[in-house]
């Protein structure tokens, strides 16, 4: 499916863009330095760590040994993609999807490819948070080690996560903010930076997320090419901004209290049922949804609006739209909040036809 493509209409002051001095595999910043905030990501934690007090996190090694692995491993990386699907691995298998997302975690430590993270972000989300099983409360657990990562003066943003960070390398001594809606909101993604020591030529690299800008996808994609509305520094607006595997990259001599501002667009998209095309799922950035009040043989319509509001009650985000009867009347109006609420209730009420279904006497 072609996605549909922005121009992109920015300007930035006295910036050079590059990404030479980098080495992989990347050196992920400890979870030690890293703090996770906003509600989202810090409930996932504090719900894990509540209902399994003993767990503890478990880094992924990797050697620059395991750079010859990469070939094996992107063609297991291929062949699990296969059997994705928004709720995870093999119907939503917990033991897979976890093995898939370390895989996932591992390849963009080795080759700095966001394809990876976008696969991981979306299966953490999805298929692993909220869920009654210690293994998906490990792979939880072993976010915010995996949130930031380094190679020489190069610092990588892999999850827009409203976090703060200490990094300290022989090339870096930084203090970042993030601060971000994610995964509810994205409008407005800020990187606030201030240095501790001399070191303040710096290569950014700011993961996009995959689903910006789409209306629709087929199946379980991560290879699209992000597209941003707006990118501001301390500096100005940029203008041609310099995307490479994903990452928007910004190469400077960078100044205490400088920062980077993003706006991007959350878009309410529809999945395509790879085994029944007439059917969708409903998916507000990396979150998919589960529909509450659909009776049977209703349908919805592919170009029908979706209201999105966040319910501040049931501290959640919370879709609405209006679903026909088989004669293509417009019946009543659907609601459906985030499926990971609602993992519990099954693995129905996801895909939903696209089209008013006929009666057939």
């Amino acid at each position: 499916m072609r996605i549909k493509s922005y121009l992109l209409c920015l300007i930035l002051l006295g910036v050079v863009t590059g990404t030479s001095g980098q080495t992989f595999p990347l050196q992920p910043v400890p979870a030690d330095s890293v703090s996770v905030e906003g509600f989202f990501w810090h409930d996932q934690m504090k719900y894990v760590t509540d209902k399994w007090p003993q767990l503890q996190p478990k880094s992924i090694e990797i050697t620059a040994k395991n750079l010859k692995k990469i070939p094996s491993l992107t063609k297991q990386w291929q062949k699990l993609m296969l059997k994705a699907s928004p709720t995870g691995i093999d119907n939503g298998n917990v033991k897979a999807t976890c093995r898939f997302v370390e895989l996932c975690l591992r390849l963009a430590q080795l080759t700095g490819d966001s394809r990876y993270t976008c696969a991981a972000e979306q299966m953490l989300v999805n298929a692993l948070c909220q869920q009654s099983d210690p293994l998906a409360g490990r792979t939880l657990l072993n976010l915010p080690e995996n949130i930031y990562a380094t190679s020489g003066n190069h610092l990588f943003v892999n999850f827009p996560i409203r976090s703060s960070a200490h990094i300290t390398t022989p090339d870096l001594d930084v203090k970042l903010r993030c601060v971000t809606s994610s995964p509810w909101f994205n409008d407005e993604y800020i990187l606030w930076l201030n240095f501790g020591g001399k070191q303040r030529h710096m290569t950014l690299h700011l993961r996009l997320p995959s689903w910006m800008d789409t209306e629709e996808l087929t199946a379980y994609r991560v290879d699209r090419l992000p597209k941003l509305k707006q990118v501001k520094t301390a500096d100005g607006l940029i203008l041609s901004p310099h995307v490479e595997n994903g990452f928007l990259i910004i190469e400077k001599e960078w100044c205490d209290s400088d920062y980077v501002g993003i706006q991007i667009n959350t878009p309410i998209y529809r999945i395509s049922d790879p085994v029944r095309p007439s059917f969708v799922a409903f998916q507000k950035g990396s979150v998919l949804y589960r529909l509450l009040n659909l009776p049977a043989g209703m349908s919805v319509r592919p170009k029908d609006a979706v209201h999105s509001e966040f319910d501040a009650d049931r501290h959640t985000n919370v879709l609405s739209a209006p679903y026909y009867d088989a004669n293509g009347n417009q019946t009543g109006t659907f609601m459906a909040e985030p499926y990971l609420f609602h993992r519990a209730d099954g693995p129905g009420n996801v895909y939903v036809p696209k089209e008013p279904v006929p009666t057939h006497n």
